[in-house]
């Protein structure tokens, strides 16, 4: 009976497939995850999308294994001036020559450099010993949710992503804010871009969350909890980070209204956010007219705010058709889902879309923020005599 219905499953997919090349409107794959997908390792990967301005492959042996990333600073960028930098986390079975989240055309318009690195492939974790090494493979990170192979290997995803940074903010002074530098991410990729936020100091002046909800500072039962993001705890120089979440409301990956092991959630997820941010527990809460609902905590220390954008009708997906250059497909990436109710059910295909940029609504939001200067060392030395003195 369940191999009938895989076969069904199956021959569904395909079919809505065939149907999204004829009509030239992608279903899902405006970032085409999945499992043994090699991504495209040279240092031209992103020509197909990338004709005005520089994007350079950069490759580093961290931890003794070769780790890459690709840096885009576009033609717009005003080199009179420091200009912000976005980090992109890609998903679980993702790439970072495959840049599905719109950044690049948001580059181009808005005169701002991202940098799209690459995770390491692994088998997913749950598999018996005896499994082949080479079958169901995903490209991932170490994110601390249990989930993922990366963990199970124990990669160094902290370091290199603080390392990548270092580099690239070395490489590109005369470019990049380090004021103004964000990250993203989409489902293993966002939880991963959290992890970065609680576990350093100093260094985001903002983060989005697509797909990937867990709840920092959870509380760990036992060792080996799997309903804990283990992870998620803050350090104790953190300093509140503004971050919008996204999530589609019937998403079954990263439930929206329910937990699954490390994934705990929409609201308790944005609700945990708040804490770690010391909001106060004003909430605004604003309809949109597709019903779509922003849920936002502000008077956070820092002068952070969190965001929960809820998506009515969305599932696991990347909400962006990308534009100009980058474009994806003539259609957008948010689920109407015609076909949802096709047999055999429950079956939840990336279906028909609408006009919905959930990443350019992140870029006017994690925009108003950037981190406070630091105060030059002789005024700190300045400020310590005054203090010993005033005793």
């Amino acid at each position: 009976m369940g191999f009938g219905k895989n076969v069904v499953s199956r021959l569904t997919a395909l079919a809505l497939r065939l149907y999204s090349v004829v009509i030239r409107q992608p279903l899902m794959n405006a970032a085409p995850y999945g499992f043994n997908k090699g991504c495209n390792e040279a240092e031209d990967a992103l020509s197909k999308w990338i004709q005005n301005g520089s994007a350079k492959q950069t490759c580093i042996e961290y931890d003794n294994l070769k780790r890459c990333w690709f840096t885009f600073i576009p033609d717009s960028v005003n080199t009179a001036s420091k200009v912000p930098l976005v980090v992109h986390l890609h998903g679980a079975g993702g790439c970072a020559s495959l840049p599905a989240m719109g950044w690049g055309s948001l580059a181009e318009e808005n005169g701002f450099a991202v940098v799209w690195p690459q995770g390491t492939s692994h088998q997913i974790p749950f598999v018996p010993d005896w499994f082949p090494d080479n079958i169901l493979q995903l490209n991932c990170w170490n994110d601390g949710s249990q989930l993922f192979g990366a963990e199970k290997a124990g990669i160094d995803d902290m370091g290199f992503l603080k390392t990548m940074l270092q580099q690239v903010l070395s490489e590109e002074d005369t470019v990049i804010d380090r004021k103004r530098v964000y990250m993203s991410g989409h489902s293993n990729g966002a939880v991963m871009a959290q992890r970065f936020a609680v576990q350093t100091e100093g260094v985001l002046a903002g983060v989005l969350a697509v797909g990937g909800l867990v709840f920092p500072n959870d509380s760990c039962k036992a060792e080996g909890d799997r309903e804990c993001w283990k992870e998620g705890q803050t350090v104790p120089e953190y300093n509140p980070t503004p971050i919008m979440i996204v999530a589609g409301k019937i998403d079954e990956v990263s439930p929206y209204d329910k937990r699954r092991n490390a994934l705990s959630g929409a609201l308790p997820s944005v609700e945990g956010w708040a804490q770690t941010n010391n909001c106060s527990t004003s909430v605004e809460v604003k309809h949109d007219k597709e019903g779509h609902a922003r849920i936002v905590y502000s008077g956070c220390d820092n002068g952070a705010t969190v965001a929960l954008l809820s998506v009515e009708d969305a599932g696991h997906h990347v909400f962006t058709k990308g534009r100009g250059q980058f474009q994806i497909s003539p259609v957008n990436v948010i689920a109407r889902c015609e076909f949802r109710y096709l047999p055999p059910p429950p079956y939840e295909p990336d279906c028909q879309l609408s006009d919905l940029d959930t990443t350019s609504m992140a870029w006017d939001y994690l925009s108003q923020f950037q981190l406070p200067t630091p105060s030059p060392p002789e005024a700190q030395h300045e400020d310590k005599e005054h203090e010993v003195n005033q005793q």
